[in-house]
């Protein structure tokens, strides 16, 4: 019953009908209320790909609409694998994990081949299965008709090689061909395509974009106009500076804020609770920012804010100042981290985007996401 009600409190939380989400966001959904669960695939030798996934597949009415929403959950890294189960090769044609491996001639690529002993004859060189060195009269060499009589001084004996029906090539290892079960289609084992069989569990991302409702990474609540992608923020602080390097009065301010115990708070008070204190928090930073002021995801419940020609330290006393005025139930306690540093006091000449924002992801006792 408990785990029924917090499912039941995610899903409220969300604000969302169930019945008007597409296939995607129903496979979402159902992660999301239930937290910490996987997607776990079984083996079915009658599915073409060889694995399914059951809530995919019932969600997603037809196996082949599965497959594709599968594909896509994965590109967009809504779903990530978390566990490696197996690995299959895929036919590079119809994507089937159903090859059949075959035997055939290096030569000729017949399939009428088998193991059969050899004779090496030392007058000419000639290597042949020993049947054909077989004669009435003894061993005789097919190609220049030296007897053999002694072995290791006329004729020896090759490793155990491969005979061809067909055209009589001898070889030492056959040719592997696979061929697709499903589309018939003649294959080299190189060929096909590895694909990971992995259990799969529902990202930061894709938790984010249920509770946005945005098609992008989104703290709820902060202003769009302030939000951007990651990549974005880490070429905006490049340029600043790179901008300051030239300019030293012109600085910036950097602040990591992140909820440490935010899974702890969910369990404590309960989701809906939780997620509405959480909103609370992202919407009283939105109304701390400027303007030019910029933010972007850290893990699931932090933010990168960054304050152009505005001091750091200012603005991370003032959301300690927020925190502590937040109406906080009793039995929760918010272990919050904000870390700060000002351009150009808080770092050496030279300094990259990587070594400014490690310096402060560093102080972060635990990463979520």
């Amino acid at each position: 019953m408990s785990s029924a009600q917090q499912m039941q409190e995610l899903l409220i939380s969300l604000k969302l009908d169930p019945q008007a989400l597409q296939t995607d966001e129903k496979i979402m959904l159902y992660q999301y209320i239930r937290e910490q669960s996987e997607l776990r695939p079984v083996l079915d030798r009658n599915s073409k790909r060889l694995y399914r996934y059951p809530v995919i597949d019932v969600l997603s009415k037809t196996e082949e609409l599965a497959d594709i929403v599968l594909i896509d959950l994965l590109k967009r890294q809504t779903l990530i694998p978390r566990t490696l189960l197996d690995r299959t090769r895929e036919c590079p044609h119809c994507g089937s994990a159903h090859p059949h491996f075959i035997d055939v001639c290096p030569q000729c690529e017949s399939i009428e081949i088998h193991k059969t002993a050899a004779l090496h004859c030392f007058t000419c060189g000639h290597v042949g299965p020993e049947t054909d060195f077989q004669s009435p009269s003894g061993m005789l060499c097919p190609q220049c008709n030296t007897r053999l009589r002694h072995i290791g001084v006329d004729y020896d004996r090759p490793l155990t090689q491969y005979a061809c029906q067909s055209c009589h090539h001898i070889f030492i290892e056959p040719k592997i061909r696979a061929n697709c079960l499903d589309c018939g289609s003649e294959n080299l084992p190189e060929q096909l395509i590895p694909h990971d069989i992995s259990t799969l569990v529902l990202s930061v991302q894709g938790r984010m974009l249920l509770r946005s409702g945005a098609s992008n990474e989104s703290f709820t609540n902060v202003k769009t106009s302030n939000y951007v992608v990651g990549a974005y923020f880490r070429q905006t602080i490049a340029w600043s500076l790179s901008i300051q390097e030239r300019h030293p009065d012109i600085g910036f301010g950097l602040v990591l804020f992140n909820i440490q115990n935010a899974q702890e708070i969910i369990e404590q008070i309960g989701a809906l609770r939780a997620y509405a204190l959480f909103d609370e928090i992202s919407l009283r930073i939105s109304e701390l920012q400027r303007d030019s002021d910029l933010a972007t995801r850290f893990g699931e419940y932090g933010l990168w804010i960054f304050l152009p020609m505005s001091s750091a330290e200012g603005f991370a006393n003032r959301l300690k100042g927020i925190l502590s005025t937040l109406n906080i139930p009793q039995q929760s306690n918010i272990q919050a981290e904000i870390h700060s540093l000002q351009c150009p006091q808080d770092i050496i000449p030279k300094t990259t985007v990587n070594d400014v924002m490690a310096k402060l992801s560093k102080k972060v006792q635990k990463h979520v996401g």
